[in-house]
């Protein structure tokens, strides 16, 4: 069963701050932020009216001038993290700080999740955006969650108010979560108490766990991450093949991009001082002692041509062989496993509790369903089949055990 691991930042809720000025009964933002300026709090210097933002915001070449960022960093924090939205950061402030770069994180921080953080609640929805639904958050540090959907596991970035900031986190892109965190100021430590809750509840998320018996190296070491490492199996900070992966992209609009990702990851590692710990970093690829037989349909798949760089399962000896003269590597007849059977009992119960959980969750959709809510109706045949499938491996290895 594969899960993706969903981590999620949220803003605070309160109102939105849009004027400088003295309050009127007719402007709330208004009110809200001339109320904070005159408590004098920390973070209300950084936001002004979306008006006076716009008026003082600089274009890209004046922005990377001042801040002697690359076209990529400066676009990213100029336009990329407002998107279509408003933008309430002091641009007349920034521009004027010895160091622009720290000045616009502070400022894109506090427009998101400081105490005056302007309420979208009413822009958002207008433009058909639903918050996260609490129901699938399986863990939260802080801005931080796992959220869980449709037996899927991801990272994202949610605001206080429950609404996503970008897209979802992968559960092998380390890279893309530091980068997100370290745009939105999101302290890594906060990954640590996340990583606690996931080990209570018994979420796989690490390398070697992500996707039990595949031997695959996929996942992140949220601790590892947290304390300045990779928090990989594999080096992110290289790729043997970026060269080979160019010379297909040759002659279209993304050429050269294989070569760009690794200068580009090179560039946040130094940029955050993230180094290799042995312990976690290993680059040992595929880990072909910890695979167990894989289910497709009715079939239980005991043979394996596996190599540190690849893993595939077969029905027989024969589909087997036939691919190791593909792609080389060794056959592994896993029905002959001395650690057979205390494997299956692992995976069963493994299964088991999959069971357990997608049962709940049907049960809740079923309500949901009863009372007249439709939008559930996908996400109840999604849970379904998946419950279906489970079952039937669980059949499978209950007589093979």
């Amino acid at each position: 069963m594969h899960f993706k691991l969903e981590l999620a930042i949220y803003y605070n809720n309160v109102a939105s701050p849009s004027s400088t000025t003295a309050p009127t009964n007719t402007n709330a933002f208004a009110q809200a932020l001339a109320s904070a300026i005159t408590t004098s709090s920390p973070d209300a210097t950084q936001l002004v009216s979306a008006q006076q933002s716009e008026s003082a915001k600089p274009n890209l070449k004046q922005f990377m001038d001042a801040s002697g960022m690359d076209t990529q960093t400066a676009s990213k924090y100029l336009y990329d993290v407002v998107g279509a939205n408003s933008d309430y950061r002091d641009w007349s402030s920034i521009m004027a700080s010895s160091d622009v770069l720290s000045a616009a994180k502070t400022a894109t921080h506090a427009m998101y999740f400081s105490n005056n953080a302007p309420d979208r609640t009413s822009e958002l929805k207008s433009k058909g955006y639903n918050p996260v639904d609490a129901n699938t958050i399986v863990a939260q540090s802080g801005n931080i969650a796992a959220v869980q959907t449709d037996g899927t596991l991801s990272y994202k970035i949610i605001r206080n108010d429950g609404y996503a900031v970008g897209n979802s986190i992968g559960t092998n892109d380390a890279k893309g979560l530091l980068d997100v965190m370290d745009t939105y100021g999101i302290d890594k430590s906060a990954l640590t108490a996340l990583a606690d809750q996931l080990d209570a509840k018994g979420v796989k998320y690490k390398p070697y766990e992500l996707y039990p018996g595949t031997g695959s190296d996929a996942g992140i070491n949220l601790r590892d991450l947290a304390s300045g490492g990779l928090g990989t199996a594999y080096d992110w900070t290289k790729d043997a093949n970026a060269a080979i992966k160019d010379s297909f992209l040759v002659g279209t609009g993304v050429a050269g991009q294989a070569s760009q990702a690794v200068a580009d990851a090179q560039v946040l590692a130094n940029r955050l001082n993230i180094v290799k710990h042995s312990d976690v970093t290993t680059e040992k690829g595929i880990d072909l002692s910890s695979l167990t037989p894989q289910i497709s349909g009715a079939n239980t798949l005991n043979y394996v041509v596996g190599n540190s760089g690849v893993a595939s399962w077969y029905n027989t000896t024969d589909q087997a062989v036939k691919a190791q003269q593909l792609i080389g590597g060794e056959v592994i007849d896993l029905s002959k496993n001395t650690n057979g059977a205390g494997t299956q009992a692992s995976t069963l119960a493994e299964t088991n509790a999959q069971v357990a959980t997608l049962s709940q969750q049907l049960a809740d959709l079923s309500l949901k369903l009863t009372s007249g809510d439709t939008t559930s109706t996908t996400n109840f045949m999604n849970s379904y089949k998946q419950l279906q499938t489970l079952i039937a491996q669980m059949e499978t290895l209950q007589t093979s055990s």
